[in-house]
């Protein structure tokens, strides 16, 4: 069986967001696993005229990411849909809607999709009227991510980040749906009333929001953050480092009081259990796929509600010492259950019974 593999995500603007983190650990995981009876052949454009199967890691309903015609049997990734969920948020114009209808009849010829959530299943079944041939595998944590203890390296990138001692930390993108805005005006909320306890201002809380749109002005939505933080007079709280790159990354999530995924959907959120694998506990919405990502090992919020946020991320913050450590303990133990030789595995089998029914 020879399956080619698209990876384009690897090199366009999807290289540093969910889809292109999933196409490269899935791509490294899969090739560890080649033998005599399974070859991957990678491919960006012209598809492997000798491939058995196609499979695009990948899938975007605006753009033309499938071809109409298959020649070879064709599995696609469809992480999300979001876009056709909230149409208000993320309009998609006539030529959208034109790629949409297109993508959609692309979409239904294929053999199997695989996706991230049985959340993302159901809004597939219901928007492109799919039902028995949606896989779900779930995503695991990066293999980079762990908890660090060196004390050496967690000081240097003190030091080169000018971290402070006490903060909270959200790691991804600043599209709608991450609700960036409910974050920063409930962390604004946390603020105030932690001040009303002196003896908390001796170590202050501030927030590190870590990703390089933060830092791309030419970003409406960017320009629109830094005016709420500045309207909220939070600016001397609020730390933007821009991209930082895994192995640093694990550093903040070791030394962060909480993460906090504050998102009004997700196809499934690798942040939390980057964080939980890190012994980073984390508070996050209670929608969509988090719920299955997070299970019972996170404190839940109400996203539309920037009070119960506020409650919710403080009784983390306040929490004492032994209570926080049973906390990091059950959150690395239910990381652990989920794992790239898992997902590797589990599309190989989604090959294999594509194979079969040939």
């Amino acid at each position: 069986m020879l399956v080619g593999f698209n990876i384009k995500p690897l090199w366009d603007d999807n290289k540093f967001r969910g889809t292109g983190v999933y196409t490269d650990l899935l791509f490294k995981y899969l090739k560890k696993r080649e033998n005599n009876n399974f070859k991957l052949q990678e491919f960006d454009r012209d598809i492997p005229k000798n491939a058995d199967l196609i499979h695009y890691p990948f899938f975007d309903p605006f753009f033309l990411t499938l071809p109409v015609v298959k020649r070879q049997p064709t599995i696609v990734t469809v992480h999300d849909l979001i876009p056709l969920i909230f149409p208000d948020k993320f309009p998609k114009g006539i030529k959208g809607e034109i790629k949409w209808r297109i993508q959609k009849y692309s979409l239904s010829g294929a053999k199997t999709i695989i996706t991230d959530s049985f959340s993302s299943k159901k809004d597939i079944s219901t928007l492109i009227g799919l039902l028995s041939n949606i896989k779900v595998i779930y995503l695991a944590a990066n293999p980079e991510m762990r908890a660090i203890k060196d004390k050496s390296f967690l000081s240097n990138i003190i030091k080169e980040y000018n971290l402070p001692n006490k903060f909270l930390l959200y790691v991804g993108d600043i599209n709608w749906n991450k609700n960036i805005y409910g974050l920063l005006s409930a962390f604004s909320l946390l603020k105030d009333k932690l001040a009303m306890h002196k003896e908390k201002l001796c170590d202050p809380l501030k927030l590190v929001l870590v990703g390089g749109a933060f830092l791309n002005f030419s970003i409406d939505e960017t320009r629109k953050i830094q005016k709420l933080i500045k309207d909220l007079k939070i600016e001397n709280d609020v730390i933007m480092p821009g991209f930082v790159e895994n192995a640093k990354l694990a550093a903040f999530y070791s030394l962060a009081v909480c993460y906090i995924q504050p998102s009004f959907y997700e196809g499934f959120g690798l942040p939390v259990l980057d964080a939980l694998i890190c012994g980073c506990p984390v508070v996050c919405s209670k929608n969509s796929s988090l719920s299955e990502v997070g299970g019972h090992f996170v404190t839940y919020f109400n996203p539309d509600d920037i009070y119960d946020m506020a409650d919710k991320i403080g009784t983390i913050v306040e929490i004492d010492a032994s209570s926080r450590r049973l906390l990091i303990l059950k959150g690395i133990g239910w990381a652990n259950n989920f794992s790239w030789n898992k997902v590797a595995d589990d599309t190989i089998k989604c090959y294999q019974e594509a194979y079969k029914n040939l």
